[in-house]
């Protein structure tokens, strides 16, 4: 058996490092701004798409999503989800919603779209979140709004309730806006041809 000293590896480890203190690491003269190429923090994953940001509901749609579109139409617009099939519901399930929005029901509606049972094209798109008209009406918009946006604007029981706007720049569509409390709490993009409620 062979006798190794003790100290052998250690007294190797000690010049190794003597002799990497003696080289020279070039250091940066100036060190990039931390606010400029570095990243703030990680990303915040998404717990569901949304529709992109910028895009007015009128006067012919929303962004990509027109009026008149087919299922298919809609669906290539990549502004929607849960559109089944090819045959219109009038805002039924296979109909599907703005992209983020939440499932309809029996007290909202907002984001859903509607599509015609008699022709299957899509006749009304319903705001949801901070989707606006070009005149920056959405929903939680105050009357007083509203009536500054749409001077004509006038719902069935004065204030409240249900009425229409005209969309200016398309003759073949108009809002239908509804007001509880003194602030808009549906608003949709409606084709004049529309056939599935008054």
């Amino acid at each position: 058996m062979r006798n190794t000293p003790k100290f052998a590896a250690p007294a190797a480890l000690v010049a190794l490092l003597f002799g990497l203190s003696a080289c020279t690491v070039p250091t940066p003269t100036a060190l990039p701004s931390a606010s400029s190429t570095m990243p703030t923090g990680p990303a915040t994953p998404s717990t569901s798409p949304t529709a992109p940001v910028g895009d007015a509901l009128g006067p012919f749609g929303y962004g990509a999503l027109k009026l008149g579109a087919t299922k298919a139409e809609a669906t290539a617009s990549g502004l929607t989800e849960g559109i089944t099939g090819t045959e219109g519901e009038c805002g039924g399930a296979s109909d599907g919603r703005l992209l983020g929005a939440q499932p309809p029901s029996e007290e909202a509606i907002n984001g859903q779209l509607f599509f015609s049972v008699n022709t299957g094209k899509l006749i009304a798109i319903y705001a949801t979140g901070d989707v606006a008209t070009p005149e920056g009406i959405k929903l939680g918009s105050t009357v007083t709004q509203l009536k500054a946006a749409f001077g004509k604007w006038e719902a069935e029981e004065g204030e409240e309730g249900r009425g229409g706007a005209s969309v200016a720049g398309n003759e073949k569509a108009y809002y239908r806006i509804v007001v509880d409390s003194g602030k808009v709490v549906e608003l949709s993009l409606d084709s004049i041809d529309q056939d599935c409620y008054e």
